[in-house]
């Protein structure tokens, strides 16, 4: 045991002797009637270079939507108690049936202990068409600075238009048929579809093309 701490409700400072690099310091929370809590810190003794923010740039609205191109906000910190050297940013996918990287590389500077810097403007990538509505689009960055090497994942919902028939359509046949509101043998109809964008992303310019099951019945005309 390192050190012990008795909570009040209020954050607790716990003093212990400085461990080794790359060891794991456990913590335990202890109450009677309780369950344990367990959780772990990591000792590091060395740069160590994260992800600390990531913000989306695509001109607009912040957020990735089918068919756009992006590129991303993106701030390194160093967390680590030593000094890093310049580095290297290598950004990849691992849903790359719907997003394609453009740019995939960055520099980032050296950075002392707890020093932060931001790239901006970096790592362009272009969304595909097909992308489902709210799909988990996930990155991996890579950064390597000499002998160091740390990856940081991330993900992103990408956004993209749902159109669908709504139940109330119209079946006009009063010119060249009964009037009743059905198809019959030998009428002439017209038939009104309504539609709706359930999706997330907006759409335009939509062509819709009606056809048929049974053409040896029905013969579509416009």
């Amino acid at each position: 045991i390192l050190a012990v701490a008795t909570a009040t409700g209020a954050s607790q400072s716990i003093t212990f002797a400085a461990q080794p690099s790359n060891t794991t310091i456990t913590i335990v929370g202890t109450k009677q009637d309780y369950l344990r809590y367990v959780g772990s810190i990591n000792v590091i003794s060395e740069p160590h270079l994260t992800i600390t923010e990531v913000a989306v740039n695509d001109g607009g609205d912040a957020q990735l939507e089918y068919g756009e191109q992006a590129t991303f906000d993106i701030t390194i910190k160093n967390i680590g108690d030593q000094a890093s050297a310049p580095a290297t940013a290598t950004l990849s996918t691992r849903t790359p049936e719907f997003v394609t990287i453009t740019n995939a590389t960055a520099s980032i500077p050296a950075l002392s202990p707890n020093q932060s810097t931001d790239l901006s403007e970096v790592f362009g990538i272009s969304v595909a068409d097909n992308v489902p509505n709210d799909s988990h689009l996930q990155f991996t960055l890579t950064i390597t600075a000499g002998s160091h090497h740390w990856e940081n994942d991330f993900s992103f919902t990408a956004f993209a238009p749902v159109l669908r028939i709504s139940d109330l359509y119209v079946i006009n046949d009063n010119d060249r048929g009964n009037g009743n509101g059905r198809l019959d043998p030998g009428e002439d109809v017209q038939i009104t579809l309504n539609f709706s964008n359930v999706g997330n992303a907006e759409v335009n310019n939509v062509t819709a093309t009606l056809g048929s099951l049974v053409t040896q019945y029905i013969t579509i005309q416009q």
